[in-house]
């Protein structure tokens, strides 16, 4: 995901570029943001990569995996709007141990 946003958001800025990464420990999932103020993406760039019709292996493999291990509908999510940015997320639920 860094290397992304530094490829897709970063690097073709003239100067200025930030990438944020977070963690996030909640009740019931802990949470990877990365997130940086570059180009940002259309709506309908976003919206093929979440169908897995973007041009990269590398994204479409990660969210497949992540599929895979977590059955939750937002274990990963983009928001980006054009000129200002994208933040992608990446949740991943707690399993609870059941205690006696």
């Amino acid at each position: 995901m860094v290397e992304n946003a530094f490829d897709h958001g970063i690097e073709p800025l003239a100067k200025g570029g930030i990438i944020t990464l977070e963690a996030l420990y909640t009740e019931d999932s802990v949470e990877l943001k990365v997130s940086d103020n570059g180009l940002g993406m259309s709506e309908e760039t976003v919206r093929a990569i979440k169908e897995g019709h973007s041009g990269g292996v590398g994204l479409k493999l990660t969210m497949e995996r992540l599929g895979i291990h977590y059955s939750h509908p937002d274990v990963f999510s983009i928001e980006s709007k054009e000129g200002q940015g994208t933040t992608v997320t990446i949740k991943i639920p707690l399993i609870k141990e059941e205690t006696e």
